[in-house]
């Protein structure tokens, strides 16, 4: 709600600590400072899981610590904060706030729209992502004026702006050191200094460049900005290319959802640490002939099957997966059909492919029982009827269809089991 005083529209706490969990602020209003929390004179709450929606004031739209006050936020949102003079989320004044894991999109302020630190604050972050923040004058993101300074490691700075310069960052008479971060599609620009501030910025991603040691300038691929996904894909180039010792320093050991830090030995630029596709290997056992009377006539399917399987791996047409085949040579001989199933499911065949016409016939209840899938080149009606796990290449389409809608039915997870299986058809 309006509190139409000066302080915390919210909460004010005034030489108190106490802890804040799971709460949201939200359309809270001050005259001064604050809009939906405010600590003042040595008040360090920790903040943990808050959401601070469209609250105003004129300094701190969504938080304003002053004099000492030093409180702790993890995983919080700051979302829509609007303030009139400094800090549309966040004013710190004389204070050293630690910021891990937040979020700050669409904050306003004239200066620092989503931050502002000002008379000797000292500001700690990571793991944080700034996004559409925006300053009437200076720093869209973040400003550090009058001796303050930030320490910024592993975060992530996409589409913020300021109408004067430093879309992310505006240093007056101030220090900035930013570490592991990315800074991308800020406007005028990600960082403008000014005055006697002193600047670091390292093994970080900035559009149009920046003087440090590792920094690059290159598109991080994110997987879909436009909707606030700024996972990294497996082409990024912020992949192992920051600093271990900048993220080991804040003691933060895992990224913005919780996935280790340091997964593939460097840590990766930005709030998110890429997590390699767990390798799926799916094995096609082919129960097939290679030495009896049908080894001239399959020669060619186990080549295409072969080829099939290559081809598949060399475009990594199934992400995260490994083809392989295992074979057994039947001789074309039925009573070699059973045990060549069992030692094709010895070698943890996922499905079996079974060219020969009888072979799938003989194998089929053992392959209910199993519920191991076979694919069978044979358009024999014992193949498909009673449906079950056998497919065939060559079945009616209407045998097909029942065959189908039978297994979907029976293993698809999320399949609702109060109607039968339905197709759709063109």
């Amino acid at each position: 709600g309006s509190f139409p005083h000066s302080y915390g529209g919210g909460i004010y706490n005034d030489l108190s600590s106490p802890s804040i969990i799971n709460c949201t602020f939200t359309n809270n209003n001050v005259i001064k400072s604050g809009g939906g929390l405010c600590n003042r004179f040595s008040s360090s709450p920790s903040i943990l899981n808050c959401r601070f929606l469209n609250n105003s004031a004129s300094w701190g739209g969504g938080i304003y610590n002053y004099e000492l006050s030093s409180p702790t936020l993890r995983d919080c949102l700051f979302l829509n904060n609007v303030s009139t003079q400094q800090g549309g989320a966040l004013y710190n004044g004389h204070s050293s706030p630690v910021l891990v894991g937040c979020t700050f999109t669409c904050n306003n302020s004239s200066h620092g729209g989503a931050i502002i630190n000002i008379e000797e604050s000292l500001l700690s972050c990571a793991n944080c992502t700034f996004t559409g923040n925006t300053a009437d004058v200076f720093g869209g993101a973040i400003q550090n004026r009058l001796n303050s300074s930030s320490t910024i490691t592993n975060c992530t700075f996409v589409q913020n702006s300021a109408l004067g310069s430093g879309g992310s960052h505006f240093n007056w008479n101030s220090s900035s050191i930013s570490t592991n971060c990315i800074y991308w599609n800020d406007t005028p620009e990600s960082i403008s200094n000014d005055g006697t501030s002193t600047v670091s910025i390292t093994y970080s991603d900035i559009q149009g460049g920046y003087p440090g040691t590792g920094n690059i300038d290159e598109n991080p691929l994110f997987v879909n900005p436009g909707s606030g996904d700024f996972h990294l894909m497996p082409t990024s180039p912020c992949i192992n290319a920051g600093s271990n010792a900048a993220i080991q320093a804040t003691g933060v050991t895992e990224d913005f959802e919780g996935d280790p830090r340091i997964i593939s030995g460097i840590v990766d630029m930005g709030v998110d640490e890429f997590v390699p596709p767990v390798e799926v290997e799916i094995t096609i056992g082919n129960l097939t002939d290679y030495t009896g009377v049908a080894a001239q006539p399959l020669a060619a399917v186990n080549l295409a099957l072969e080829d099939m399987v290559d081809y598949y791996n060399d475009h990594s047409l199934i992400p995260g997966a490994e083809l392989k085949i295992a074979s057994y040579d039947t001789q074309y001989n039925p009573a070699r059909d059973v045990p060549g199933y069992n030692y094709l499911k010895s070698q943890g065949a996922d499905l079996i492919w079974a060219p020969i016409p009888h072979t799938s016939v003989v194998c089929k209840p053992h392959a209910e029982q199993d519920q191991i899938t076979i694919f069978a080149l044979s358009g024999h009606e014992d193949i498909v009827n009673p449906p079950g796990y056998a497919f065939s290449l060559d079945a009616s389409p209407g045998d097909l269809i029942q065959t189908l809608l039978e297994w979907i039915a029976e293993n698809d997870a999320d399949f609702p089991a109060d109607r039968p299986a339905k197709i759709g058809a063109a």
